[in-house]
């Protein structure tokens, strides 16, 4: 469960950058994005997941914080639910206690989502020969990459083309598809790379087993 509990914070940082970078430059394009519906859709959409996946974990952490003892009282048991609960509990009380360190892991999360977002609109320019606001890219890209959280096929292949595909056409423009295709090259070549160096190394031959003495 602690473990289980790690990667359920890690992901959740990862959809709350993404969300909170998108909604800061919705604010800062509000009137251009408002004024078109189908932006407008996009806008109340993202805000929507970044209000559930901020607000929400706060309120946990301010629960566990404040009633995290009495919680574990009432998640105790010997029952193998009582206990997956409690150590659930447990862990949660733990991730809790660094606040600061949720934070910076916050931030860190909404960096790399906007040098992304970067990447992305300038892929997004290139192929389509158009120039289209990092705002706009804003609005589409979250929703884009929220629609691979749900592991239907490896990488998101395929149902990634699709949605980044229609969410290009609601902002009036096409090629979303083609545009996802050289991002998702762009992320699995470096992986690739890796892989290749590794499967270069050779193996070294196990040590013999030391000696034992004589009695």
């Amino acid at each position: 469960p602690t473990v289980f509990l790690v990667a359920f914070v890690e992901r959740l940082l990862g959809v709350g950058g993404l969300a909170l970078v998108a909604v800061i430059v919705i604010i800062l394009r509000g009137p251009a994005l408002w004024n078109d519906p189908e932006l407008r859709t996009l806008a109340t959409a993202v805000a929507a997941i970044a209000s559930v996946a901020v607000l929400g974990p706060l309120a946990v952490i301010v629960l566990v914080r404040t009633a995290g003892s009495r919680l574990e009282v009432w998640t105790g048991g010997t029952t193998r639910v009582g206990k997956v609960a409690g150590q659930l509990v447990a862990a949660a009380r733990l991730v809790s206690a660094g606040p600061k360190n949720l934070a910076i892991a916050l931030g860190l999360s909404m960096t790399l989502h906007a040098a992304s977002m970067a990447f992305f609109t300038a892929l997004a320019a290139a192929i389509t020969v158009r120039e289209i606001p990092y705002a706009a890219i804003a609005s589409v890209f979250p929703l884009g990459l929220l629609t691979l959280a749900v592991p239907i096929s490896p990488g998101g292949i395929g149902v990634g083309h699709v949605a980044f595909d229609r969410l290009f056409a609601m902002i009036g423009v096409s090629g979303g598809a083609s545009v996802f295709n050289a991002y998702l090259v762009a992320q699995i070549v470096p992986c690739l790379f890796g892989a290749l160096q590794y499967l270069a190394l050779k193996r070294k031959r196990a040590l013999p087993p030391p000696p034992v003495p004589d009695e």
